[in-house]
């Protein structure tokens, strides 16, 4: 009995080594690249619209992992299994044994994963100090910007909050939604023309190379939905300057897997040429 009970850990732990922690591959990798802003933690005010994209009820019936594709794959993979195996450990089990030691397996690499996400929501959670105040909301909330200084004094870095004259927020923050999405399968697609247009030459050259290095390898990964906060603002006579904090979720639509979004892009566009487009210069994940 304690034999078996041994065996029965030892391919526990060997599913849990082996199976890897997948994301859904989305654009850009997941990665930090370009260039870098101080953002605030949430736009400066409580009452702005913060809507979802049109599918972002899929999360409720979204497609879950494939459970004994992914448990096979690890026990597979695992070398510890097949030593086992080859070696008489599990000589008189039977069928209902082999799957009740899957079916602990799965639910440890879960609890594990649960842990992990908790763990990180947690310090997400305790970094979000130091939003603006009462005041600097009531600005933005009667029309008006809320200068550089005015926001340092909210005990944050001096963060400028000060769009061009007749920037639309609401309007932006649509755009922003469908880009990423667009942006999504372009990436999926390896669609780099399309991708072109809405990126610098710097962080196109980037991007490009970094989708080249996932070869022949299938990418399709989907956003069950998006949500988009404007978390900083400038602009001089020439240029004008956003971030802009994506968060949501997406899919791995090969793997089944999903996980969070949460980063934030800066955009940048010139004011001395008509009709310039909005180019994304830094995204940090």
């Amino acid at each position: 009995m304690l034999k078996k009970l041994f065996n029965i850990m030892a391919l526990v732990m060997a599913v849990i080594i082996v199976t890897p922690e997948v994301e859904a591959k989305r654009f850009g990798g997941g990665k930090s690249w370009g260039k870098s802003q101080p953002t605030f933690k949430k736009q400066p005010s409580q009452q702005l619209n913060q809507q979802q994209s049109p599918n972002s009820g899929a999360t409720n019936t979204a497609r879950r992992p494939n459970m004994m594709g992914g448990l096979l794959g690890g026990l597979l993979a695992g070398g510890l299994f097949a030593a086992l195996l080859g070696g008489g450990a599990f000589e008189g089990l039977q069928m209902m044994d082999i799957l009740l030691f899957a079916l602990i397996a799965f639910v440890a690499v879960r609890f594990l994963r649960g842990l992990n996400q908790q763990k990180a929501a947690a310090m997400n959670h305790a970094s979000a100090t130091g939003y603006p105040g009462p005041q600097q909301q009531n600005q933005w909330q009667q029309g008006g910007f809320a200068s550089a200084s005015q926001l340092a004094s909210a005990e944050q870095q001096d963060i400028p909050f000060n769009p061009p004259a007749g920037f639309d927020r609401v309007a932006f923050l649509d755009g922003a939604r469908g880009h990423f999405d667009t942006l999504q399968r372009a990436w999926n697609d390896n669609n780099l023309s399309l991708m072109q247009e809405y990126l610098s030459i710097d962080l196109y050259n980037a991007l490009t190379e970094e989708r080249r290095s996932y070869g022949s390898q299938e990418i399709n990964s989907k956003v069950l939905f998006v949500d988009a906060e404007l978390v900083r603002a400038d602009h001089s006579m020439l240029n004008a300057e956003v971030s802009v904090k994506f968060t949501g979720r997406i899919r791995d639509e090969v793997s089944g897997e999903e996980s969070e979004l949460n980063e934030v892009w800066h955009l940048e566009r010139r004011l001395d040429q008509d009709n310039a487009p909005w180019l994304i210069v830094g995204i940090e994940a």
